[in-house]
């Protein structure tokens, strides 16, 4: 083949990952079938039970009446200020650790703010870590930036519950080679197991963080992808992990990457942002100043329309109540999905990751590949998880077609002699 792209970047093909390209193929099938008798389980997000689009109605209202100029304008670098203020009470829910000061700048959803990351706190050729499990860009973005995304094991023989000893070996390792680590935490709700971490693992977490910190030539980066938090649990529940960061050393850095893409279901405007928390004011500084030089250096500044419809929801207790509310109609119609699918599942003897809450559920399976073409031509669309493991989006399946699912999936591995293993 003939090339004139640089030769670092030959040999990439983002059209192999280019998933949405199927919707076009399944819209066909809804068209002929009805959509609220597809099995669709694909992509990451929400649909109704009906089969329609779901949006948060109140946030979809207020963004509607925006006028031209707030819709179209630009917005600021770092994010306009009502925006900053309401994604860190969004976020956070009033659950900042104690003793800690937070900056934001806004990104293209939560895609730039780990991209923002990675670039900002990685070095070049060095690596970063996360789990086994994990969504697929987390080691593009790297690849992207010369950087390794590496992993650890992240459940234990049994798919239980969460592999600290293996965490915590792979970190050992790591700031053996490397004075400065990023790992990247997409809890809760996992994408893809839909596990959640329990305050007392992310005490273990933090506690081994504090030790590495008492050498101060140690720099320990966490990113909390926050991206399906609200799905997870009350705000008090999925919040409280945070209070083990209270009173950090300097050389630990809490990095937030916010999203609006789920919990305002607004995944197409790309709006969220990377909120950094710190006990040092150098360190807020320093990231403010680095973040938005990246921001202004790729993609300019964030969604002004998004951002300002955000800010008038958090400034109106009333519009946000009402939000909140229709969020966790959303929330409870997706945990009743996940708790049909596991339950037949473990009927069936299907083996799963542990799952909570969440858009996902995943089944391992060596074979993925070959079970994800087979299944869609049985008109049951899902996605692979790496390359061990099927994800199946309760999101996107009506709560009808869940029912029978786990056993469709069992059956193509149970036909076909795929490899399921604990």
């Amino acid at each position: 083949m003939f090339r004139m792209t640089s030769s670092r970047n030959q040999n990439k093909s983002g059209r192999t990952h280019d998933v949405f390209s199927l919707v076009a193929e399944i819209d066909k099938v809804k068209e002929r079938e009805g959509a609220e008798n597809v099995a669709d389980a694909m992509l990451g997000v929400i649909r109704r039970d009906d089969g329609s689009f779901a949006t948060i109605p109140t946030y979809e209202e207020v963004y509607r009446s925006l006028p031209a100029r707030e819709l179209c304008d630009y917005a600021t670098i770092a994010g306009l200020p009502e925006f900053q203020a309401a994604a860190v009470q969004s976020a956070f829910c009033g659950n900042i650790p104690a003793g800690a000061k937070t900056e934001v700048v806004a990104t293209p959803g939560g895609s730039g703010a780990v991209y923002a990351a990675i670039l900002n706190y990685v070095e070049f050729g060095e690596e970063y870590l996360g789990p086994e499990w994990y969504w697929g860009p987390y080691a593009t973005l790297g690849l992207e930036q010369d950087k390794k995304y590496v992993t650890y094991k992240m459940f234990d023989d049994n798919y239980e519950k969460f592999n600290f000893e293996a965490f915590k070996a792979k970190t050992l390792e790591m700031f053996e080679k490397q004075d400065s680590l990023l790992t990247i935490f997409n809890f809760p709700a996992n994408n893809p197991s839909g596990y959640n971490l329990s305050v007392e693992e992310w005490t273990k977490i933090t506690d081994l963080y504090r030790e590495i910190c008492k050498n101060p030539d140690k720099k320990v980066i966490v990113v909390w992808d926050w991206a399906y938090t609200d799905y997870a649990g009350t705000k008090e529940e999925t919040r409280a992990f945070l209070h083990c960061f209270d009173n950090m050393p300097e050389n630990m850095l809490l990095l937030c990457a916010y999203s609006m893409s789920k919990s305002f279901l607004i995944y197409g405007m790309r709006s969220g942002a990377l909120i950094a928390v710190s006990t040092s004011d150098d360190v807020i500084e320093d990231f403010a100043g680095n973040v938005c030089f990246t921001s202004r250096s790729t993609w300019s500044n964030g969604s002004r329309g998004a951002q300002r419809a955000l800010g008038i929801i958090y400034q109106n207790p009333e519009l946000l109540a009402k939000v909140e509310a229709e969020r966790m109609e959303l929330r409870d119609m997706l945990i009743n999905r996940g708790k049909i699918f596991m339950k037949e599942a473990k009927e069936i003897g299907l083996i799963c990751l542990p799952h909570a809450a969440g858009f996902f559920i995943t089944v391992p399976c060596k074979e993925c590949s070959q079970a994800f073409r087979l299944l869609m031509k049985e008109e049951v669309y899902l996605l692979t998880a790496g390359e061990a493991g099927i994800r199946v989006a309760i999101s996107s399946c009506p709560t009808k077609m869940v029912y029978g699912l786990a056993a469709k999936i069992k059956k193509c591995i149970d036909d076909n002699g795929f490899t399921q293993e604990i």
